[in-house]
């Protein structure tokens, strides 16, 4: 959420990449994820809403799926020994939503990496249309 949603903010800001990292962290304070997706809203418009591979809603299934399971394993309550299944679907998930975010702002117009990566392809368009004449 820091490295791709907030602190690309404050770069094209023209933060260096400390103070920009810095800044995105303090958004997110400690975990504040509402505040931090309502600031990517702000900046970079609307984005839809994250879905795991089985269409919950994805924020909810890791508050309730992933972080109250690891409290109570990091905390010691009487909970059964993590399989490597309950680390499967940890990774899956944080590949899919890695994957989810980086697709939406890639093709975003607003996002500084949708901007960049807009800016190749039209690059790379004027270099095919100036090789074929």
């Amino acid at each position: 959420m820091r490295d791709f949603v907030l602190a690309p903010y404050y770069l094209a800001q023209g933060e260096t990449w400390e103070r920009a990292m810095r800044k995105g962290s303090n958004v997110l304070g400690h975990s504040d994820w509402s505040k931090a997706f309502a600031k990517a809203e702000e900046w970079f418009g609307p984005v839809d809403e994250p879905l795991t591979s089985d269409d919950l809603n994805a924020w909810e299934a890791w508050a309730n799926q992933v972080v109250r399971r690891r409290g109570d394993v990091v905390h010691g309550r009487a909970v059964a020994d993590v399989s490597a299944e309950d680390a499967e679907r940890v990774v899956a998930f944080t590949e899919r939503m890695t994957s989810w975010y980086a697709q939406r702002f890639l093709t975003s117009d607003r996002h500084p990496m949708g901007e960049t990566f807009r800016a190749l392809l039209d690059a790379m368009r004027r270099e095919g249309d100036a090789a074929s004449e």
